[in-house]
């Protein structure tokens, strides 16, 4: 699967250390009968540069359902997600630089996040959110993080690095 959706560029390789933060590295991981694949490199384009997501890329990944392409950076407080259902892109959303980009149709399970009241805690600071169902409370950034966990919940089932620990397996795959 990874040749074909991301080139023959790409050699599975032995390295439990790997970054998949940096250029030329990904790890992958299967969990819940779901398929989680790391690489900043491969997400990147999606969020910041405007990439469609290409048909080929869906074929050569067995055309799912659903497809969510995911940032979850807690060193730079940036976080998003995509939902692609059926090969179209139904739902954005990325959290970065101190800024929310929201587009799509809000799906049911992320309302209680998208609706919560606003306040301010402490002058000039920037507002705080309580979610009016769970009482919670989240700044801008973790209202993004909180959603991106929902929808791996949502999607898959499990929301992966809420999991991993020192049994987690993951296969490792570096270009050369």
């Amino acid at each position: 699967m990874i040749h074909r959706a991301f080139g023959s560029a790409f050699h599975a390789i032995q390295a439990p250390d790997l970054d998949s933060r940096l250029p030329g590295n990904l790890a992958v991981e299967s969990r819940n009968g779901a398929v989680f694949v790391y690489s900043s490199e491969m997400v990147e384009p999606y969020f910041f540069k405007g990439k469609a997501i290409a048909p080929s890329l869906l074929s050569a990944l067995g055309n799912p359902g659903i497809l969510v392409v995911f940032c979850h950076y807690d060193a730079s407080n940036s976080y998003g997600y995509i939902i692609v259902e059926n090969g179209t892109p139904t739902r954005y959303r990325l959290y970065a630089d101190d800024e929310t980009s929201d587009e799509g149709v809000p799906k049911e399970f992320e309302l209680s996040w998208l609706q919560a009241e606003p306040f301010i805690e402490e002058e000039g600071e920037p507002p705080a959110y309580r979610n009016k169902q769970t009482g919670q409370i989240s700044n801008e950034a973790s209202i993004t993080a909180r959603l991106l966990d929902l929808v791996m919940q949502t999607s898959f089932g499990i929301c992966p690095w809420h999991e991993w620990n020192y049994k987690t397996e993951f296969s490792w795959y570096q270009v050369r």
